[in-house]
């Protein structure tokens, strides 16, 4: 009886120990991608901002402050430089949409929110995109966006599709 309860207690000892491990081991192999995901997020951002710049012929660089991605909102953070463009209304919908385009096609989020320097600030021309939906991403700019010619503007819909250049 008493080697019955050893043996019992050393597989219990063992049963234990080995959904540690695993559980252990889930969690670093689930820390890794998210690390990866933010990383792979934060390079596609930094490409977009080049395209951004190229395009718009910003005469600084862009600096991504914060990138955060938590309970289905992405929080994207740039230096003052994002402002800095020219072209009015068009320029604004154009660096506005473009960066609200990525973040919804490159992440499941239901909200995006557009910071400058940490702060709710307006664009130059007046617009502040804050929790911007999906929803309305889908309903609004996308179809505009798909409609529209690479390398044209869009005077009427405020519209600057400068991609191809």
């Amino acid at each position: 009886m008493l080697k019955a309860l050893s043996v019992s207690f050393v597989m219990l000892c063992v049963a234990i120990g080995g959904l540690n491990v695993p559980s252990y081991t889930v969690n670093v192999e689930l820390e890794n991608k998210e690390e990866a995901f933010d990383k792979i997020l934060e390079q596609g951002l930094e490409e977009k901002l080049r395209e951004i710049e190229e395009a718009l012929n910003y005469s600084s660089q862009i600096k991504i402050l914060d990138l955060k991605y938590e309970e289905n909102v992405l929080t994207i953070d740039l230096s003052q430089e994002l402002t800095a463009y020219k072209g009015g209304n068009a320029a604004e919908a154009y660096v506005a949409y473009t960066l609200l385009d990525w973040g919804f096609q490159r992440t499941n989020a239901d909200y995006i929110t557009l910071l400058i320097e940490g702060e709710m600030n307006q664009f130059p021309e007046g617009g502040v995109y804050t929790l911007y939906m999906r929803e309305d991403y889908e309903t609004f700019i996308l179809p505009k966006l798909s409609e529209q010619d690479e390398g044209t503007i869009d005077e009427k819909n405020n519209i600057c599709n400068t991609e191809s250049r």
